[in-house]
């Protein structure tokens, strides 16, 4: 392998180790290019605060940290700063005006819930790598990514 481009930092909240500890390892390993792509901060109704995702709070330097990196590692390695990110419609213009002020070089599709993940009910926040025997489950998650 010669790039990856789904790698996170210490800022989702389930993974660990410093920004350049990640870059050092890519190296060692031989890759060309390593992209970074946590968990897209989301600006939440009601001040929900997502448990594995970088908050808006937390972007700033997410991109300062990552593109000092990048310069000091120019002629090692090929840096790229991203997102992984969900699609909630509702959510979705206002988040991504707050994404356009920062110099970001991709976004992947992480859809992780059928529905979403600060909805009131259980059923309407389901993680998808939870089991469910529902087609219709199947046809919402679809759907969602669809229109993603």
């Amino acid at each position: 392998m010669f790039a990856n481009y789904h790698t996170h930092t210490y800022r989702c909240h389930h993974a660990s180790g410093k920004d350049e500890e990640y870059i050092k390892k890519a190296i060692a390993e031989g890759l060309k290019t390593l992209g970074f792509s946590d968990h897209a901060p989301y600006i939440y109704p009601d001040g929900y605060i997502s448990n594995y995702k970088m908050t808006p709070e937390e972007t700033p330097q997410y991109f300062e940290s990552l593109l000092s990196l990048k310069e000091k590692y120019k002629d090692k390695i090929e840096i790229k700063i991203g997102f992984e990110a969900e699609y909630y419609s509702e959510l979705f213009e206002e988040t991504q005006k707050f994404w356009k002020a920062f110099p970001l070089d991709y976004v992947i599709l992480g859809q992780h819930f059928v529905g979403h993940e600060y909805a009131a009910e259980p059923e309407d926040r389901m993680h998808s790598y939870r089991q469910s025997e529902s087609p219709e489950k199947l046809v919402r998650y679809v759907d969602i990514v669809v229109d993603a």
